[in-house]
């Protein structure tokens, strides 16, 4: 999606991230889904850049 929006993917600098991991939310997201953080599944080896106009969800 990023590259589709004008950002830039590329390899990312740990190699492949497998697992559940913590999530700390932001903004309209800790009201979205009622907590401060969540635990999720990633499966990924990329990261990218943020398209004009974005917002980075930290």
């Amino acid at each position: 999606m990023a590259e589709a929006l004008g950002g830039k993917v590329i390899k990312g600098p740990y190699g492949q991230e497998v697992g559940v991991q913590e999530v700390s939310l932001i903004d309209e997201f800790k009201e979205l889904f009622g907590t401060e953080k969540i635990k999720v599944f990633q499966l990924h080896g990329d990261t990218f850049s943020l398209p004009k106009g974005s917002k980075h969800l930290d």
